[in-house]
């Protein structure tokens, strides 16, 4: 399915009523305060896109059944578009993060991904994208972030990557090099009293 526009609804009603939606050719990047949020921001990007008509691909480093499972706790089943190959998940084995190393080709890894999914999709979602990156240095994180948000702009779609945020050393450097480098950058959080924010660090 080919891209019209330059960006789509995310499904988040305020955010796209502000900024007409998430940008194309770019690795939009979530980053969430725990699972859940993450999930729920996810699921709002590939219903908005099946409700749009659109091919979604899902892109997980777990199982299929676990996540269509999480996905129906919180009131979202997607196993009928499944069936009717509306949706595509592609599910890559946590210990993927083993083989990045400087040389990794993420144009590459995209490629896969679209012919993976029979080059019908005009959406692709990914959870637990901090997998992607190499988070062993501050080098090594700069190069896997310019690299990905490259291959991102050869994509023919839209993109919104979730990861669920740690508070350790390699979590705060992607964060800090990807609101530098990365075209948009979105933050869900939660209050004392559970309430979800979402805060937008960068957006071109």
């Amino acid at each position: 399915m080919q891209l019209t526009t330059s960006r789509a609804q995310w499904g988040v009603p305020l955010f796209d009523n502000h900024y007409q939606g998430l940008p194309a050719k770019s690795f939009n990047l979530l980053e969430t305060a725990d699972r859940l949020s993450g999930l729920l921001g996810i699921a709002l990007f590939i219903q908005t896109g099946l409700k749009q008509g659109e091919s979604v691909t899902l892109i997980t480093f777990d199982t299929p059944d676990n996540v269509l499972d999480r996905f129906q706790k919180l009131g979202f089943d997607f196993k009928d578009v499944l069936e009717k190959e509306l949706l595509c998940i592609i599910s890559y084995k946590a210990t993927f993060t083993r083989s990045l190393n400087i040389a990794t080709d993420y144009r590459a890894l995209f490629r896969e991904v679209r012919q993976l999914s029979f080059d019908k999709s005009a959406r692709f979602a990914f959870l637990n994208a901090d997998l992607l990156f190499n988070l062993e240095s501050h080098s090594l994180t700069t190069i896997s972030t310019s690299k990905i948000n490259e291959a991102a702009n050869e994509v023919d779609g839209i993109i919104l990557a979730q990861f669920t945020t740690i508070d350790d050393e390699p979590h705060r450097r992607l964060r800090s090099i990807c609101t530098s480098l990365l075209n948009c950058y979105l933050v869900i959080s939660r209050s004392v009293d559970n309430k979800m924010a979402l805060e937008v660090k960068t957006y071109h």
